[in-house]
C-alpha cells in the first residue's frame, strides 16, 4: 500500500508513514475519517485501508423525535415518518457509498447500527456478503463473533453462518422471524451462545459440546441440553423451558461443572452460583 507524498513541508503530519495515519484515523468515527480525504491528495484514500468499518446512528432517531418535542415546530405524525424515512435513507446511501469506496477484501470488524426495516432487506443482504472471506474459502469463514439484533432473517441464514463459520465463539440472535434454529456443526467452537426476542420460536436444534453460556429468553420449547455438556452459565428468562422450576433437578444433571445459574418467571428471579 502506498500513497502518492505530495504535502506541505510544514506539514509535519502527512510525513507519517501510512500505517501510522490508518492508526490515527482507526480512532475517529468513520464518517469524520472519510472527510480526511479533503486534506490533501497524501490524505486521499487513506481511511478506505481503515481495518473496522463501523456505522453507528442508533440514537439519531431519538434525537429527532426530541427536537421536535423540544422545538416550537409542530410537525403531524405524517411528516415526522416521513422525515425519519428521509433521514434512514441517507444513511443507507451513506454506507453503500462508503461500501463502494473501501480498498480492503477483508475487514476485521463490521457494525451498523441504525433503526432499519424491511424497505432496506436488499441494502442489508448486501452489507452481510461484507463479512471476512478469503479466496477460495466459503463466506464468512473467518467470523468469531456474529450478533443480529432487530432484524428479519430467515432459519436458513443462521444455520448457513453457523455450518460455514468454524472458528465461530460467540452468537446472539433476536430476529423475531426465527421459527426452528438449528446450532449444529461437528467442529463448532462455539462458546457462549444467545437466543432472545424470537416470538415465533417453535424448536431449537443445539449440538455445540464446547458451549460455555447459554442464555435464552423467549416462549416456551424443549431445550436439548444433554447436546451441551460442557455448560457453565445457563440463564433462562420467562415463560421458557416449561416448567422451569419442576424440571431444574434433571436439567442441573447435565451440567454437573454449571457455575452460574439464572432463572426468570414471572416476576420471579433465582440465580444460582457455585
Amino acid at each position: 500500500m502506498s500513497f502518492k507524498r505530495e504535502f506541505d513541508p510544514e506539514d509535519r503530519i502527512s510525513h507519517l508513514s501510512d500505517d501510522v495515519l490508518i492508526s490515527i484515523l482507526s480512532h475517529l468515527p468513520m464518517r469524520v475519517a472519510a472527510t480526511t480525504s479533503l486534506l490533501s491528495r497524501r490524505w486521499g484514500n487513506v481511511w478506505t485501508f481503515l481495518p473496522r468499518l463501523e456505522f453507528d446512528a442508533s440514537n439519531t432517531i431519538l434525537k429527532i423525535k426530541n427536537q421536535t418535542l423540544g422545538s416550537n415546530r409542530t410537525l403531524s405524525s405524517k411528516s415526522l415518518r416521513d422525515f425519519i424515512d428521509s433521514e434512514k435513507v441517507r444513511f443507507v446511501n451513506m454506507v453503500n457509498h462508503f461500501v463502494e469506496l473501501y480498498s480492503l477484501p477483508v475487514t476485521e470488524e463490521f457494525r451498523i447500527c441504525f433503526d432499519l426495516n424491511r424497505r432496506h432487506k436488499q441494502d442489508i443482504d448486501k452489507w452481510v456478503k461484507l463479512c471476512p472471506r478469503s479466496l477460495g474459502l466459503p463466506s464468512y469463514i473467518l467470523l468469531t463473533s456474529l450478533v443480529l439484533k432487530c432484524i428479519d432473517v430467515s432459519d436458513d441464514v443462521i444455520e448457513n453462518f453457523v455450518s460455514n463459520s468454524p472458528f465461530l465463539e460467540c452468537l446472539c440472535v433476536q430476529p423475531p422471524t426465527l421459527v426452528h434454529v438449528r446450532v449444529v456443526g461437528p467442529s463448532l467452537h462455539l462458546r457462549s451462545l444467545e437466543i432472545s426476542g424470537c416470538s415465533s420460536l417453535k424448536s431449537l436444534q443445539l449440538h455445540a459440546t464446547n458451549l460455555l453460556s447459554f442464555k435464552y429468553f423467549g416462549p416456551e420449547i424443549e431445550i436439548p441440553f444433554e447436546n451441551v455438556p460442557n455448560l457453565t452459565a445457563l440463564c433462562i428468562k420467562d415463560y421458557a423451558y416449561p416448567p422451569p422450576i419442576l424440571k431444574l433437578p434433571r436439567v442441573l444433571t447435565f451440567f454437573p461443572q454449571l457455575h452460574k445459574l439464572s432463572l426468570a418467571i414471572d416476576d420471579v428471579k433465582i440465580s444460582w452460583k457455585n
